[in-house]
């Protein structure tokens, strides 16, 4: 394994464990396969692993945070799988629990407080490093970062902000798919797909320019209020959306300042915007002397 290669280092993640007696299997052992897991889990969700074995090998200080954030994210991940079973054996006469003469075995009301204090934490550790990816050298280029580039939202802020507490990656990723449909419906009515694809790529790398950001902070202001409004989800750019201010605001941006989006201005969207010139005609009905 890459980032978690021994007990050693596992219990720097784990510390509320104790030492290992003589003769007993290493918690790096009884839990090596939800490690594995939660290894391949990470790799397929945020860095593959030439990326992870890269940033593992030149972050050699503790201190770093890229050295800490994956192992602890791995190690708490595969901590949080294996809980339940840890002290769980197969005997001939079916399944039974490992106790021992000096140690009570925790209620479930405890287990279940240690979980949601491990989950709280791992969705923590995970919200810090989804702040850091953008940083890693080719980050930014991989499959990996497509997924958070696919929304102006790539971070859990989104989710404080519609009262969604928990289960904070799981809420993400099924907000995020309908938080890009929602932006690629103002991309269509609005902003245009082009310029929205650049304005997603630059949040992400945080290298917006003053009038990108007030563009994008209208835009997810649009959002937000369309996420929270029943009545606009229902409405799909419909006239509701319209007489949002948000959308009206990012236009105007756009096109007084329209050599700085080019993209736009070559977009089907500008036309939406271009009211024909009205020149009076004999022939003209609205002609007048």
């Amino acid at each position: 394994m890459i980032a978690i290669p021994d007990d050693t280092t596992l219990r720097l993640f784990i510390p509320n464990s104790f030492r290992t007696l003589d003769g007993q299997p290493a918690l790096y052992d009884k839990i090596s396969p939800f490690l594995r897991s939660a290894e391949i889990w990470f790799c397929s969700n945020f860095m593959d692993s030439s990326t992870l074995a890269g940033i593992v090998d030149r972050a050699q200080s503790q201190d770093d945070e890229l050295y800490f954030l994956p192992r602890r994210i791995i190690a708490l991940k595969a901590w949080i799988n294996a809980l339940p079973s840890i002290d769980v054996v197969v005997t001939a006469n079916g399944l039974g629990t490992v106790e021992s003469q000096t140690l009570k075995p925790a209620s479930k009301a405890k287990v279940d407080r240690l979980l949601s204090t491990a989950q709280a934490d791992l969705e923590q550790n995970i919200s810090s490093l989804i702040g850091m990816l953008h940083t890693i050298p080719g980050w930014l280029s991989s499959d990996a970062a497509e997924r958070f580039r696919a929304t102006l939202f790539p971070g859990f802020g989104i989710l404080r902000q519609l009262g969604i507490t928990s289960d904070l990656w799981d809420n993400w990723l099924s907000l995020s798919q309908k938080i890009s449909a929602v932006e690629d419906t103002i991309a269509d009515s609005w902003v245009s797909r082009p310029l929205m694809r650049r304005l997603r790529e630059k949040n992400l790398s945080r290298t917006l320019d003053p009038l990108e950001l007030r563009i994008v902070t209208n835009v997810k202001a649009a959002v937000r209020r369309i996420m929270t409004d029943p009545t606009l989800r229902t409405v799909p750019a419909g006239d509701e959306w319209k007489a949002l201010p948000q959308l009206e605001e990012a236009v105007n941006i756009i096109r007084e300042n329209i050599c700085r989006f080019p993209e736009w201005k070559s977009s089907p969207v500008a036309r939406l915007f271009s009211a024909p010139v009205f020149r009076n005609r004999a022939d003209s009905s609205a002609f007048f002397f």
